[in-house]
């Protein structure tokens, strides 16, 4: 719940908490590890699922969530040996498809990953992960509109899937529509408890910036020389 909220830091005092207290608990390592990989400390995360794998014998949640781990650190052909463990764990499990898919769509196989997508989407119809994931894939092959009617599927667009549409409709040259839905996700954000926009702060360093980067100081910085040894 915490890691839903963003609430990393708290959410790493008490993976902590748990580890201190019970070290050979597989449980508290998985925790650990996804703190860590949100928090965008993936080989610290990684040292955690590898505990908790080696603590409880391999179950596909964790070798999933390894494999993501991987993924973010560029180890697409480690992560993609892991994806298929856990689908033979577990070979109907959407969260674990769509990750999948994101990593091929990573790799450039865009075939395989829509295919993976597609196993998703048949699984968890309506959702709006995998209406996402399955726009992206459709969007980098070209088919716009078919990602577009993905997102539209969805009875009740969160503030990724309005913003994306807005991406998508921007490609289309639909801009007043575009502008729409990034005004929609920004509100649909907003009231599911969204920081808004610090206007008052940011103009503040904007002015000091502005203060302080007068021409007279840029005149005296060092300037780069161009390099002879490559082209």
């Amino acid at each position: 719940m915490l890691l839903g909220r963003g609430a990393l830091m708290e959410a790493e005092r008490h993976a902590r908490d748990a580890i201190r207290i019970a070290p050979d608990d597989a449980q508290a390592h998985r925790l650990m590890g996804m703190v860590m990989t949100e928090a965008g400390r993936a080989p610290v995360g990684e040292y955690h699922y590898r505990q908790a794998l080696a603590l409880a014998g391999e179950e596909a949640t964790t070798l999933a969530n390894l494999a993501w781990n991987l993924k973010l650190q560029g180890r697409i052909s480690e992560a993609r040996t892991l994806y298929e463990r856990s689908a033979v764990l577990a070979a109907a499990v959407p969260k674990t498809l769509l990750g999948w898919a994101r990593l091929e769509e990573a790799a450039g196989n865009l075939p395989r990953a829509v295919e993976l997508a597609d196993r998703a989407e048949s699984l968890a119809r309506a959702n709006p992960l995998a209406a996402r994931v399955r726009a992206a894939i459709l969007a980098q092959l070209g088919s716009v509109e078919a990602a577009l009617a993905c997102l539209d599927a969805i009875g009740d667009p969160g503030p990724l899937e309005l913003s994306e549409k807005g991406r998508l409709m921007d490609r289309l040259g639909r801009h007043d529509e575009a502008f729409a839905a990034f005004d929609a996700g920004k509100k649909r954000a907003l009231a599911l408890g969204a920081q808004p926009y610090q206007a008052e702060g940011t103009r503040d360093q904007v002015l000091r910036l502005k203060s302080f980067f007068t021409a007279p100081r840029l005149a005296a910085l060092p300037r780069a020389a161009r390099r002879q040894d490559v082209a």
